[in-house]
This record gives C-alpha cells, sequence and structure tokens, in this order.
C-alpha cells in the first residue's frame, strides 16, 4: 500500500508555524523518566487555521511505547480563549487498536496558542498553532484524500492500493486534508475505469471537522476482469471551487481476483476518557475486505467496572455479552461501553466462524470531567411542581474518524443505534435506547441524551417571589457530540399533581414515569398530557446556545427561562440584540419585547375585530363562546354539569372545560365539556395532536378541507399544527410560491402587514422579529389562516409575547446565548434559571 506525502509535506512548509518537541523531562520537577515511546500531536504537522470558527480533527498518537495500558493523555490548550481542544484528554494502549485518538481543535478567535501533550513518565510534547487572519493568495483549502472503508491504512493523496473480489462491491471514503482556510461543501465526483458508482458519484465534503466531513461511495466491480486485472477509481473537485487552487486528483488501485478477500476485524474506540456514570462509543469494524459473508462478533467485558450497550435489552447477566454481525457490506457495528466503576478493563472479541484473530481494547474508567453547565429551576409559586426532563436525541457516528453516516444518499446524520442502525454508536453522554416509557421490540433505538439528576431532588416545594425554593442539574464536560457540537440538548417543564404509585410518578399534569427510574422521565418521553408549559434548550460547547419557551401545546404554570445573572459574572444582555440572552416569558419589558402577563383568561376572550367577523372568536368556535374549549380540568366521577358551555358551575373554583375523558382518551375522547378544577390550558395544536383523526370533534375547523392554488386540497388541521405542505410565514417572499399555504406571522402588529385584509389588527408589536412576515396566508378572498388559525392563539401570543405558539414562530421566540469571549475558558459556560411562578388562573 502506498501512501505518498509530498503534497503534505509542501502544506506544512507552507504553512510559517514552529512545532517543538522536547526530549527529556523537565528539570525544575521531579518526574519519572522518559518512557520509551514517543506522544505526537497532528503526526506532527503544523496547525494553521484562517478561519475562526472552526474545527479541525487533530490525532494525538502513542507509538514505541513500553506496553502502557490505557495511558491518560492530557491535551491543553496554552489560551482557550484562541483554541479550545475537545475534549481534551485520551487514553491511549501500546498497540494498535488504542494508540490513537481524535480529538477536535477548534479556532475561537484569532491568535496564536500552544498545543500541550503530556502523559505521566512521558516528556511533555509542544505544538504551536495559528488562528484567524487576513487568508493570504496562496491559502490552502486543502488536498483530497482516498482510501478504502473501512481500512487499516490512512487514505491518500496521490493512490491507495487495495484488493477486490469481482463481482462484489467495495466502500471508498473521500476527505479533505492540509488545509488553513476551511470551505463548506467541496464536491468531490469519483469516476472509475470498470464498473460504476452506486447512487451519487458527486458528494460535498467539509474541510471541517462537521457532519459532512467525510463521504462514503460505492463502487460495484465488474463481474468480469478488467484489463490488467486492476480498476482505477479517480476523486476530482468539480464545480466552483475548482478556481480556488489547483485540486489533487487521488486514485485508488483496486486490484481484483476471483475470490473474496477477508480483510481483519479490529475493535476501536476514540480514545476518550470513559467517564463513570455514563457510555462512550466504541466498534467492531471489519476492514480491507471484499465478498466476505456473515461473521457474527462477540464482545465481552473483561470485568464489572464497564457494560457494553447498557441501554439495549440484551436480557440478564452478570457481564453483558453482545454480538453483532459484520460482512463486507456492513463492515461497521457500534456499541456504548458504560463506566461503571473506575479502574482498567478490556473489551475482548471473538469471531465467529473463528477466522479472525481480535486484539481485545483497553479502555480506563475515570471521573467524569468538570461541570461547566448549571441549569437552576425556582419555584416562587403556592404548590409544589416537579421538574420533567427530557433528553433529545443526538448525533451516531460511524467510526472514531467522526464519520457520521456511511450512506452517500442521506443528509445528515444518523441519529438511531443498536438493532435500528447497527453502524452507529452514540457519543459520550447520550445512551443508545428505546424511547417511552413502554418501548417494544417495534421501538426503535436512538442516541438519547442522558438525563441529569436534579440536585435536591425532582420536586421543588412551595416557594415564594423573595424565596423561591430550588433545585438544579449540572451536565458534565465530558458529555459532547463532536459532530454537531453540542453538550446536551433536551426540554423541561413542569409537572404537577404527582405522587408515587408503586415506584412510579403519576401525575395529574405532565406524567413521563417509567418504571424503572422512579421519578425521571422515560427516555424520549414528554409530558401527559402534553399541556405543559415547555422550556427547551440546546448547549453547544463552542458555539451560542439556542433556547426557548413552547406554549404551543398550552400551559399550565407561568415561566421563565433566560440566563442565571445571579451566578458570576453576569451575563450582559446586549440592547441592539433582544434575543441574545434576554429572558423567554419574562414578566417585565425588554427593550422592544413586551412583557408577558401570563393571563390567559382575560386574553382568550379578547375579540380580534370590534365586530364579529372573520376573526372573532365567535367564529372560531361557533355558538356557544370559546373558552371553555381552551381549559384542561380535573376529571370529576360523575361528570359535573356535562355539556356546560360557560362557567355555570355551581361548585366553588370550579370552571368548564376539557377533561382527560373528554381530549386524551384516544379514539375514545368525546369532547364533552363538564366542570373542574382548572389545571392547564389548552391550545388547538394539542387538542388536534392529543388525536391526530377524524374522530377529533373539538370544535375546530380540522376536517375541513380547501383548495390551494393548483387545486390540491389541503386540511385546517395541517394549518393549525404547521405540517406539510404548509410553509412558514417568514419564508423569502420570494420562495413562497403560494401563499394559501402560508403557515402563521408572529409579528401581526408589522406594519408592512397593517394594509393587508384579512389580518388582524393589533395596534402594538408583540415581538421585534428581524425579519418581517410579509406573506399571510392571503389566497383569493379567503384568509385561511388568519380565518380559523389565527384566533385559536392569538390570545396565547398575547398572553406570552416571548413564546412559541405555533410551530414556525421561531422569529419571535428563539433566544440565543454565549459566553466564549468573557468565559476564560473559550467555551460556552452561560448558566441558565427556569423559573415556575405558579399555576395559570383559569378565570
Amino acid at each position: 500500500m502506498k501512501n505518498s506525502c509530498r503534497q503534505l509535506q509542501r502544506i506544512a512548509a507552507a504553512a510559517a508555524v514552529a512545532l517543538s518537541l522536547s526530549a527529556c523531562s523537565n528539570n525544575d520537577s521531579a518526574t519519572a523518566a522518559p518512557a520509551p515511546g514517543l506522544l505526537s500531536i497532528n503526526n506532527a504537522a503544523p496547525i494553521k487555521l484562517y478561519t475562526v470558527g472552526k474545527a479541525v480533527a487533530v490525532p494525538v498518537a502513542l507509538s514505541r511505547g513500553g506496553g502502557e495500558i490505557a495511558l491518560a493523555v492530557d491535551v491543553t490548550s496554552s489560551d482557550p480563549t484562541i483554541a479550545t481542544v475537545s475534549s481534551g484528554k485520551c487514553h491511549l494502549s501500546d498497540h494498535e487498536t488504542g494508540n490513537r485518538c481524535q480529538l477536535l481543535v477548534r479556532a475561537v478567535a484569532a491568535g496564536s496558542a500552544t498545543l500541550t501533550a503530556s502523559a505521566p513518565g512521558y516528556a511533555p510534547v509542544t505544538l504551536f498553532a495559528s488562528f484567524g487572519g487576513a487568508a493570504p493568495k496562496e491559502a490552502l483549502y486543502g488536498a483530497v484524500q482516498i482510501g478504502a472503508f473501512p481500512s487499516s491504512g490512512e487514505p491518500s493523496t496521490s493512490n491507495f492500493d487495495m484488493a477486490a473480489q469481482l463481482g462484489t462491491s467495495v466502500k471508498l471514503q473521500a476527505s479533505l486534508t492540509g488545509f488553513d482556510t476551511t470551505l463548506d461543501g467541496v464536491p468531490i465526483l469519483l469516476s472509475t475505469t470498470a464498473g460504476s458508482i452506486k447512487g451519487n458519484p458527486q458528494c460535498n465534503v467539509d474541510s471541517g471537522a462537521d457532519a459532512n466531513h467525510y463521504c462514503i461511495y460505492e463502487l460495484q466491480l465488474p463481474a468480469t476482469a478488467p484489463a490488467g486485472n486492476t480498476v482505477t477509481v479517480t476523486a476530482k473537485v468539480v464545480g466552483n471551487p475548482s478556481s480556488f487552487q489547483t485540486w489533487n486528483s487521488p486514485t485508488v488501485t483496486i486490484k481484483t481476483q476471483s475470490n473474496p478477500v477477508p480483510g481483519t476485524i479490529a475493535l476501536q474506540g476514540t480514545g476518550s476518557n470513559t467517564a463513570l456514570g455514563m457510555s462512550a462509543p466504541i466498534w467492531a469494524v471489519l476492514r480491507d475486505s471484499s465478498g466476505v459473508g456473515d461473521t457474527v462478533v462477540t464482545l465481552s467485558a473483561s470485568n464489572q467496572k464497564i457494560a457494553i450497550n447498557s441501554g439495549v435489552s440484551v436480557g440478564s447477566g452478570r457481564y453483558q455479552t453482545l454480538s453483532c454481525t459484520l460482512n463486507s457490506d456492513n463492515p461497521v457495528c457500534g456499541f456504548g461501553v458504560k463506566g461503571v466503576t473506575a479502574g482498567i478493563a478490556t473489551i475482548g472479541a471473538t469471531s465467529s466462524p473463528g477466522s479472525y484473530a481480535i486484539k481485545p481494547l483497553a479502555l480506563s474508567v475515570n471521573a467524569p470531567l468538570s461541570t461547566s453547565r448549571v441549569i437552576k429551576f425556582a419555584n416562587s409559586g403556592s404548590s409544589p411542581v416537579w421538574v420533567g426532563i427530557t433528553g433529545g436525541t443526538s448525533n451516531s457516528y460511524q467510526t472514531n474518524a467522526l464519520i457520521s453516516t456511511v450512506d452517500p444518499a442521506t443528509s445528515g446524520p444518523n441519529k438511531m443505534c443498536g438493532p435500528s442502525n447497527p453502524a452507529g454508536a452514540c457519543p459520550t453522554g447520550s445512551t443508545c435506547q428505546q424511547g417511552g416509557a413502554a418501548p417494544d421490540a417495534k421501538t426503535s433505538y436512538f442516541c438519547y441524551w442522558d438525563q441529569p439528576v436534579p440536585s435536591s431532588g425532582y420536586q421543588i416545594v412551595a416557594g415564594s417571589t423573595t424565596l423561591p425554593a430550588t433545585t438544579s442539574i449540572s451536565i458534565s464536560d465530558s458529555s459532547y457530540d463532536p459532530i454537531a457540537d453540542i453538550t446536551w440538548s433536551g426540554n423541561f417543564y413542569p409537572r404537577q399533581g404527582c405522587a408515587l404509585d408503586q415506584g412510579v410518578l403519576k401525575c395529574t399534569i405532565a406524567s413521563c414515569g417509567n418504571a424503572s427510574s422512579g421519578q425521571a422521565c422515560a427516555p424520549g418521553t414528554g409530558g401527559t398530557p402534553a399541556v405543559a408549559t415547555l422550556p427547551e434548550v440546546t448547549l453547544q460547547k463552542n458555539g451560542t446556545d439556542y433556547y426557548d419557551l413552547s406554549i404551543i401545546g398550552g400551559a399550565n404554570v407561568a415561566t421563565s427561562f433566560g440566563p442565571d445573572n445571579s451566578a458570576s459574572p453576569a451575563i450582559p444582555v446586549p440592547t441592539a440584540k433582544l434575543y441574545m440572552c434576554g429572558t423567554a416569558g419574562a414578566s417585565t419589558a425588554q427593550g422592544g419585547l413586551l412583557a408577558s402577563d401570563w393571563s390567559m383568561a382575560t386574553h382568550v376572550n379578547d375579540p380580534l375585530v370590534a365586530s364579529a367577523g372573520a376573526f372573532s372568536l365567535t367564529a372560531q368556535t361557533a355558538n356557544p363562546a370559546s373558552k371553555a374549549y381552551y381549559r384542561f380540568v380535573s376529571t370529576e366521577s360523575p361528570r359535573k354539569n356535562q355539556g356546560c358551555s360557560t362557567d355555570r358551575c355551581t361548585t366553588p373554583g370550579s370552571v368548564c372545560g376539557y377533561d382527560s375523558n373528554a381530549v386524551n382518551n384516544g379514539n375514545n375522547s368525546d369532547y364533552k365539556t363538564s366542570c373542574g378544577t382548572h389545571l392547564a390550558w389548552l391550545s388547538a395544536n394539542a387538542l388536534w395532536a392529543l388525536n391526530a383523526n377524524a374522530t377529533n370533534a373539538a370544535p375546530f375547523k380540522f376536517a375541513g378541507t380547501y383548495s390551494d392554488s393548483a387545486g390540491n386540497k389541503v386540511q385546517f388541521d395541517q394549518l393549525f399544527v404547521c405540517t406539510a405542505p404548509t410553509v412558514s410565514g417568514y419564508a423569502a417572499p420570494a420562495t413562497i410560491t403560494d401563499s394559501s399555504l402560508v403557515c402563521g406571522c408572529s409579528n401581526w402588529g408589522d406594519s408592512s402587514l397593517a394594509s393587508a385584509a384579512g389580518d388582524a389588527p393589533f395596534t402594538a408589536q408583540v415581538a421585534t422579529p428581524s425579519v418581517a412576515c410579509t406573506a399571510n396566508n392571503t389566497f383569493g378572498s379567503s384568509y385561511y389562516w388568519t380565518q380559523y388559525v389565527l384566533p385559536s392563539i392569538a390570545w396565547l401570543k398575547k398572553s406570552c409575547p416571548t413564546c412559541y405558539t405555533y410551530p414556525f414562530d421561531d422569529m419571535s421566540s428563539t433566544f440565543q446565548c454565549t459566553n466564549q469571549a468573557t468565559s476564560g475558558s473559550g467555551t460556552n459556560t452561560v448558566p441558565y434559571v427556569i423559573r415556575f411562578g405558579g399555576t395559570i388562573a383559569g378565570q
């Protein structure tokens, strides 16, 4: 196998960055004598990156070691405000399966920093790197490299040699290397002298360590031997990027043969810390094979310090033993290894048929990295709430080279894992498991972010405005999705009326019980009924966080969500960027953002126009008045005042509304109102979501249809929940080809809409989006969204102007925040606080 380094040497020489390798111990400290091996960062090649904000995948390796097992290697940046290293720790072993790990070095700001790799008994290795600045004319956008996937050999920038069986298909990988200025979406086209490329022969590759950092292609070889018994595949950059520089065109030379090529099987890990209580990804990989049929690989843990695939149901047993099936068409299996007890453990593997000798993989289980993210929950209401926590899904990726998908036809990373996607393994901080409180054999497996446990328990007792009761969650730096740069994502909700029932917490509002975890929510499970106020967040390590407060499904507790300025230092709120580090649901005005009064009972009966007409609430729900159809009330047996339409309820404190039997009983929901204690406010979106079929008899025009401008039938429920074929009203006007399909416009007071007949004549802006909605479902003389949907959410938006009220409401409800520039660590460490202000009154 040949692998030319000429171009990479030229690239390294062009970057004027000093490289310093120390060969002796620090004379000022009594360290042990250096071990016989060597550490290296980035293969001793200099790092120079003109593009700030991008990351590059940097290998850290141990060579010619002294038999080390899980040697702890720390990689640090001298100036985290210039460059950060994720995760900053590897555990390397002196054998082929564990002597290398891959970290991400991200350019935070322009400047220079020194990267240092250190390990006990080893002389530290330093590497100077510079970032930012104006790229010179001779800036390098990288060299194309190509190779087999997966392979024990490194891809080549010139020619990669391999063998393959005639008539079979082989996978090839292409990526970019040696760049100092990044490009997103470089189109690489593969051509072949024989056989054919399956699917699209062109794929876009990024020069950053992003979800499309690698492209995987599949080549179908001819059934008969070509001339010379060889097939040559050439990779070529096409299109506009070719004008940046003269690109290389590497090749793969495939020597064809009539027999299968067995290849080798190896276990691979990321080399990062296997944190206690967290799962780290590993893979079983069939490399450099062709025509190999099914080979079952069985993994086993050497001791109880680790558990394999702890989220996947594998039956009982003190030590878990799991298997997967590899073949040349599906050469990768992904697993998760959970740290149970601190110490060293190994993963062994056997094959059946037993023709492969598989070296074990050594792992070190250590305490998680430090905590950089804290979210506090404060309850100032007069009754207790229980915090509901639901972790979202993270990416799965296919190898320790950060390949997120092996299907060139698939856009974006694959979030499935386990039996749903055997090749996928989940990043640290997430676990491959089924969602739902009662999954069955058909339930898909996803990488769900682990749910942090609140410091003072899930219940937050009653508090007061001056002395709220609190609890908090902490998220370790070990938790990280390197493809998406996400530390954690998920949502929270205030559960009410909760009590333990045979070990499971059951709640009147937002139950999410899981029999195996007491008060915690089941993975991927929201509250039932889903009418609770919903704070949502995506925490990014090197970028801005995204957070919001959703009342799309309704609301039960007055809530606010924003940076915790009681922490030090306080997070500044830029006055010119109101959605940057602001507070969603705040009870006071924030510049141009209006205050939230959470007075649903007041706003739900506000007429949208002076006279009863297309926009009045009576037109929305016909007669009787609509307030009862937005209330969720307690279930009484027998029902009281069944069929009520106003507040003619005789029991003190009771109101007319829908109970659980009316709307949360699937196809058996009867949509009959009755009197009960007010629990929450419903939305029309929630009423449809609770029973999304023709049996839904709520007094909204869900079952109605209309014709779009092309004559296609559209159901009104698609407008209520903004599903296809509807489009966002915030889309660029030129992209909206049919305004009859436009769903919504939050900025209802926008001056650009004031003259458009059919828009509700609000007199003040409810929010200040940076882009106005200039098309709002105006087709012919009918205004479908404003006539039928707007009245069902206008009162929600008036109650909380900075909340999500329908699925396309991003422009007036999505907040962002980062303290990268001031955190001192170069990464985003913003703390947040979610304040629960008590149950929203029903009248």
